[in-house]
């Protein structure tokens, strides 16, 4: 049994209009095994609150895995309170040449007043295979990842705990299949996703789909989702043109897949999700 937390579920900037409901972060996600320690997937800026909320529960040593580079999949990293602090350890995972050039380059005068190697924390990068996987022992988890199509390349990943397993695929561009076969073998292998996050930045019965932005409809996540034997599927990385009320009408038209709200929780147990928050 494991939990899934959403703490930013925004694409590429805060949505034009309010959304109190499906939120304004970009992309953060945090995942708490058993054994109570939590990780995270990417420093959006939903890393912000997610950290708050696991310092003030006491964790110190943080872990990080990066999906990409993008802006907006690490411009949180400037309001991630664990590098300002001299009792938090912070280790970053990424399979992307440039990780620390582009961490550099965001956090360094003239766009940030410190730099990235000046922090009060013991930060610790690590340049991960293009392909892998690996314990992380104190967590009882297990993580996999493998390459997805996106420009510049994005990381999709899998964690379980040997009985259930949580896909996230954001910002993937579903129609290219023959560069995705490794990321739709790890939807449904060694077993099918408990709860699979996958990119639905576009609608097609919006007539908003855009071949070649590295991005996906919900309505192709949906297919891909059910093709590979998914259990629960939510859809992320929302379009800012989108607010509330077109998000809650596409979740209503679908008809079965959730779309992912900051704050939202999921317990994966018994090779079921059940939203828990």
């Amino acid at each position: 049994m494991f939990h899934v937390r959403f703490w930013g579920t925004r694409g590429t900037a805060a949505p034009y209009r309010t959304s109190p409901e499906f939120g304004c972060h970009t992309t953060a996600v945090e995942i708490q095994g058993e054994k109570g320690v939590p990780f995270f997937i990417d420093l959006g800026t939903g890393i912000a609150p997610a950290a708050a909320n696991a310092i003030e529960n006491g964790v110190r040593e943080f872990i990080v895995f990066l999906t990409h580079l993008h802006l907006d999949h690490v411009s949180g990293a400037c309001g991630f309170m664990p590098f300002f602090r001299d009792d938090c350890t912070v280790t970053v995972y990424s399979e992307h040449a440039g990780t620390r050039e582009a961490l550099d380059q965001i956090l360094s005068p003239p766009l940030f007043p410190l730099h990235f190697g000046s922090f009060s924390a013991d930060v610790k990068l690590v340049e991960l295979p293009e392909t892998g996987d690996m314990m992380l022992p104190d967590r009882g988890l297990r993580v996999t990842w493998r390459q997805a199509a996106h420009p510049q390349g994005v990381t999709a990943l899998r964690v379980d705990d040997g009985e259930n397993a949580f896909v996230f695929a954001t910002d993937i561009e579903l129609a290219d299949r023959s560069y995705n076969r490794d990321f739709e073998r790890m939807l449904r292998e060694p077993f099918p996703a408990t709860l699979a996050a996958i990119d639905g930045f576009f609608s097609e019965g919006r007539g908003d789909y855009r071949e070649n932005w590295g991005h996906s409809s919900w309505e192709q996540a949906a297919d891909i989702a059910a093709e590979n034997g998914v259990g629960t599927l939510v859809i992320t990385h929302h379009n800012p043109r989108y607010g509330d009320e077109e998000l809650r009408e596409m979740e209503i038209e679908a008809g079965g897949p959730r779309w992912a709200r900051d704050g939202q929780c999921w317990e994966l147990r018994d090779h079921h999700a059940e939203e828990s928050c």
